[in-house]
């Protein structure tokens, strides 16, 4: 007993002892039947379909692993079998130590480097994992979606027991390993039964089976003993399992398999078959080896065609699109746009499954740029760039004339759109006559060409751009703080419409009843060329705009009805 235990190492002990191998793990693969069209395309929705009939696309990422220990109760068959905890934890560690063997192997981006979420349901204590049959004791006869015969007797009774009983056929399966993913947030899911032969003569099935997988999901099915191989290498044969999962091909010479033949979601072909192929290495798809063959790595979607260390099925930068902005033109020099980051999608090649088209990554951030400057980050709409489709929000302050903004997205990886979304906006700054906000400039002057100054010739700054000058005259020795009063006594107070010039001549006579002192202000601005929008009509001593009735504390004077107070030139 103490010297069998030591040979499997069960206890830990002998680990140099040379392991004896049991049968190769040939036609040890089913293909699960999906149904088609007359042409061939398969039948479902990817929208319905791509969490539960599409769990294992390619091996990058985290995975949802459900370890499924099936105790048999005694109602139909007899129980000759019963797990107990020292049992279930040389499981438990040979699951754990095949798959981070397999995840070991892999090379590329280490951020897509696999993980496993474990959920063990052990029938002797989970009611929900016990069956009326005894497993070891029936053919395993695999028969996709038969639940009346071989394993799904068992397998149907337990996921009805898992709350599954509505769905038909292994569609139990998928669905309980879409849970899964969904409740784990994982990327991929499948199932390991793993059936008690502890007791058995051979560790197989009464048919021959012990170690076998359904390609692409949704499980794995493996004996206690897997035949010779014994749990202590329980370990390598989960690692080959799990290869099916993913789509990979055996490539023992007698499993049939033959170069030419293909999978995988970016298509890989078995060039390491053992039947004359280009490749003749070691790998666990052949020899049960902890090593991986660049075909093996293809199909399961490890493969690295253009040697830039991103796995081909996820190898496609994200896509970036910008509203443009309105409208265009526009006065306004802050602009506020809006626009949207995808993740995009390599078309599924694989023969063997619905061709779902699926990326896991996600977008990690999206950039903007104005006129070919620096690249700016972007603020994502919903708090956080974590999805693979992202709103996205910027606000970029604009001088006069006609610009182009560019946006960009970034995936997790760093790969990003190079065909850049753009928009091309013109800014009129429609910025009034005289001179800016504060700056002295030349003054406005006055100067009478007679001696009772009936005419006036006035002239001002008109450095900044106009559309056409109006003028505004009111009695008084200071420039009022507000249009009323005196602004609007019945003189010919407002001059509209000049034009660009800079300078007009003043032919109206003026009321000395209405200041006895001779006083008499003006004050020039602009319109914007439609004629609605003035800017700042003088500003008084403490550099304030002044006020009046109107819009914004516009004037009402020559029809305009609305200020523009980003305008403040004026004198």
């Amino acid at each position: 007993w103490n010297a069998q235990r030591a040979l499997l190492k069960v206890d830990g002990k002998c680990e140099d002892t040379e392991l004896p191998q049991g049968l190769p793990l040939i036609n040890d693969l089913f293909i699960p039947e999906i149904e088609r069209s007359e042409s061939g395309e398969p039948l479902g929705s990817c929208t319905s379909t791509s969490l539960k009939y599409s769990g294992s696309e390619y091996l990058l990422g985290n995975v949802s692993v459900n370890v499924i220990l099936p105790e048999s109760n005694g109602a139909t068959d007899p129980s000759t079998e019963d797990w107990n905890a020292t049992l279930e934890t040389n499981v438990q560690n040979e699951i754990v130590e095949g798959l981070n063997e397999l995840r070991n192997l892999y090379t590329l981006t280490t951020s897509l480097k696999p993980s496993f979420t474990y959920h063990y349901y052990l029938g002797r204590t989970d009611t929900r994992a016990r069956t009326q049959y005894e497993p070891i004791n029936r053919n395993a006869a695999p028969s996709y979606n038969n639940c009346s015969s071989g394993e799904g007797l068992w397998a149907c009774e337990i996921l009805n027991n898992l709350g599954y009983s509505s769905y038909s056929g292994y569609t139990k399966a998928r669905e309980f390993n879409g849970d899964a993913r969904i409740a784990d947030g994982t990327d991929w899911a499948f199932t390991i039964f793993v059936i008690n032969s502890y007791n058995d003569t051979d560790g197989k099935f009464p048919d021959g089976w012990f170690g076998y997988a359904w390609l692409g999901g949704p499980w794995v099915v493996m004996t206690y003993d897997n035949d010779g191989w014994n749990i202590s290498q329980m370990n390598k044969v989960v690692k080959h399992e799990t290869g099916h999962i993913f789509y990979a091909f055996d490539e023992y010479s007698g499993s049939g398999c033959n170069c030419t033949e293909v999978s995988g979601y970016v298509n890989y072909s078995n060039q390491n078959c053992q039947n004359s192929c280009s490749s003749n290495v070691n790998c666990m798809m052949r020899d049960n080896y902890n090593a991986v063959c660049s075909y093996t790595k293809g199909q399961i979607g490890w493969g690295d065609s253009d040697s830039d260390t991103i796995p081909d099925p996820i190898d496609i930068n994200p896509e970036t699109s910008l509203t443009a902005y309105s409208p265009d033109p526009t006065t306004n020099t802050n602009l506020t746009y809006n626009g949207t980051a995808t993740i995009q999608k390599l078309t599924n090649q694989n023969v063997y499954n619905y061709q779902c088209d699926i990326n896991i990554l996600t977008i990690a951030n999206v950039q903007y740029r104005v006129d070919g400057g620096s690249w700016q980050n972007a603020t994502p709409s919903d708090g956080s760039f974590n999805s693979a489709t992202e709103n996205y929000t910027f606000t970029v302050t604009l001088s006069g004339g006609t610009h182009t903004i560019e946006t960009r997205a970034v995936d997790e990886l760093g790969q990003t759109d190079t065909s850049y979304a753009s928009d091309t906006v013109t800014v009129n700054v429609s910025t009034p006559p005289g001179v800016p906000n504060g700056v002295s400039g030349g003054a406005m002057t006055s100067v009478k060409s007679d001696v009772l100054g009936n005419t006036i010739n006035l002239s001002w700054d008109n450095g900044c751009t106009g559309q056409s000058y109006s003028l505004v005259v009111g009695p008084g020795s200071g420039l009022p703080t507000n249009y009323s009063g005196t602004y609007t006594v019945d003189i010919p107070s407002c001059v509209c419409g000049m034009g660009g010039g800079n300078s007009y001549t003043w032919n109206n006579s003026l009321n000395p009843q209405l200041d006895p002192k001779g006083f008499y202000w003006w004050i020039v601005v602009a319109t914007n060329s439609a004629g609605t929008t003035e800017g700042s009509w003088g500003k008084n001593s403490g550099n304030v705009e002044r006020t009046g009735p109107g819009t914004n504390g516009s004037s009402g004077k020559c029809a305009v009805t609305n200020k523009d107070t980003s305008n403040t030139c004026g004198q």
